[in-house]
């Protein structure tokens, strides 16, 4: 690492500490300044390279407000002449995928509900607008690219990929994330690839739909027939996992999701068009326009349930999709408002009362998914062998050859057999490691909960009413007349029963996170081991004809 650097005026940036690092090259931080970083590149860029930048950096006052761009190269000599990096202005907040998932939401965005998401994901399509208007193509969409600010602003980072032409003459952009690129270019060597708006838009939609369904990935599902498809393998095929059933796609969303029913059907269209067949095609995909014009008529068509006011949702639909998510994992996918109970002065609780919330700690169920048995076709014989060798045994002594033949594929069918077993049972034991960890995170959160609350009973004022409170051991069926409390006491409170509610739900939300991905690979190993066993049959059956004949 170089200890000083050098903009294109020759001044002088003490480079500080790294904060990231990719392929190309790591970022780091300007000693004494906030607003600006520096990347640093592995191999000293070429020409070609150059001129991309330079052209960037044109577009950076243009694009400043959603895109940290290139503001100036960056030299190892004040004179300009041995180019190593560029520099960016650095961009605070969280990655957007600290925004749609639920335990890090919990973390980061404590307040943030579904209209914050929404908001975020129209400015996001803003953000997309604005750059395919300047002739500039971001190619490598992905999660880590994108920081998101308390106030839902987003801005793209890492920017000095992006594709952009000079006339007749285009810089592409050669790198692809293979979660994150459209089922067209699936596979290919993008170096020279030039891309489109519509290769962005199928990433914006992504992006997009893991925000409206709080981290739900478009091609994660559980497959209706045949083996599992990791997400990658679904985006080739198509295989969108929310499709409506009657279009018969491959997979179905997993257990724990709000239908796509639950948008308006403008939305669920544009899911449609995205990701679907004939998505590849110029222009198919909806457009960073049309996704904003969408999602602003859903922002301002949204309700409140009655049961939670943390949840909003459609008002085109009859019930809370959150609530029924509560009803079928016990999971509260937006417990943040809902855990700031409102008061009703200094002295008591409101209808939300700390007995009440204490009470219902409890751990939810969780259980072990047993690999499932999958009906399986065998599959067709080894290919037979070919040599003089080989013709010569098949003519002189055709029942060995035949044995020798079959017994080698029966052998590498047992080993695998016997490898995919294992598997499975390692990938129960991890359900059941990951149960485990969640109880004891549980229990060290309620121990925590009641340390403080018996530090609390200590030390103060009030505590002859604290004691009265502290000591009801059982949930009552109403709750109960509340001693009056300073309102300190009474804040403190509740800032004790949030902080274990929200410790709760982090490892709530984790482990059912962690339990979805190990049954999704328990039932992709169990159809493995269903396959080979098939396999097997199929091979000691041809081998007992032979043997009776």
């Amino acid at each position: 690492m170089l200890p000083t650097v050098y903009d294109e005026t020759g001044r002088a940036f003490r480079v500080g500490r790294q904060f990231a690092h990719g392929g190309q090259g790591a970022i780091f931080q300007i000693e004494n300044r906030d607003d600006l970083c520096v990347k640093l590149y592995n191999q000293p860029p070429d020409a070609q390279q150059a001129q991309k930048l330079r052209l960037l950096q044109n577009r950076a006052p243009r694009l400043a407000n959603v895109a940290a761009l290139p503001v100036s190269s960056a030299y190892a000599e004040a004179n300009s002449t041995t180019l190593v990096g560029v520099f960016f202005p650095f961009v605070s907040g969280r990655a957007i995928f600290e925004l749609y998932g639920t335990r890090f939401r919990l973390e980061y965005f404590q307040h943030a509900d579904f209209r914050f998401l929404i908001h975020t994901a129209g400015n996001l399509a803003d953000a997309f607008e604005k750059l395919h208007q300047a002739g500039v193509i971001i190619g490598d969409v992905n999660e880590q690219n994108v920081r998101v600010l308390p106030d839902a602003h987003v801005c793209l980072i890492d920017c000095d990929s992006f594709q952009i032409t000079d006339h007749e003459r285009t810089y592409p952009s050669n790198v692809g994330t293979p979660l994150w690129t459209p089922p067209e270019l699936q596979g290919m060597d993008l170096t020279g690839v030039v891309r489109t708006t519509n290769h962005d838009c199928f990433g914006l939609a992504q992006l997009i739909f893991l925000l409206l369904f709080v981290g739900r990935h478009p091609f994660a599902g559980v497959p209706r027939t045949g083996p599992p498809l990791t997400p990658e393998d679904a985006i080739r095929a198509y295989a969108f996992a929310f499709a409506p059933a009657c279009l018969d796609g491959p997979l179905q969303p997993p257990p724990g999701c709000p239908p796509l029913a639950t948008l308006p059907a403008e939305i669920q269209h544009g899911f449609l068009r995205a990701f679907r067949e004939g998505s590849a095609q110029p222009g198919a995909r909806p457009t960073a326009t049309e996704w904003k014009v969408w999602l602003q008529r859903l922002r301002h068509s949204l309700t409140v349930c009655f049961h939670h006011p943390n949840h909003a949702f459609w008002q085109g639909i009859p019930t809370c999709p959150w609530c029924d998510i509560i009803r079928e994992t016990g999971l509260n996918l937006f417990p943040t408002a809902a855990h700031h109970p409102r008061v009703t002065g200094p002295t008591g609780f409101s209808e939300n009362t700390f007995l009440t919330r204490f009470h219902n700690l409890a751990i939810h169920p969780f259980h072990i998914q047993r690999a499932p048995a999958c009906a399986v076709t065998p599959a067709l014989l080894p290919a037979r062998p070919t040599g003089l060798w080989s013709a010569l045994q098949r003519r002189f002594a055709p029942a060995r050859w035949r044995y020798r033949w079959l017994g080698r594929a029966l052998r590498h069918e047992r080993h695998a057999y016997t490898a995919t077993r294992i598997a499975v049972r390692q990938t129960l034991r991890k359900q059941q490691a990951l149960i485990a960890t969640y109880h004891e995170e549980f229990r060290l959160a309620r121990t925590a909960l009641e340390s403080a609350l018996q530090q609390l009973r200590q030390s103060a004022p009030d505590r002859c009413e604290l004691e009265i409170l502290l000591s009801k051991q059982s949930a009552p069926a109403k709750p109960p007349a509340v001693p009056k409390l300073l309102a300190s006491t009474l804040q403190r409170l509740q800032e004790e029963i949030t902080r274990c509610e929200t410790r709760i739900q982090s490892a709530q939300q984790n482990c059912t996170e962690q339990l979805q991905v190990s049954q999704a690979t328990t039932a992709q190993l169990a159809w493995q081991r269903d396959q080979v066993h098939a396999n097997i049959q199929n091979l000691l059956k041809h081998l007992r004809n032979d043997s009776a004949g």
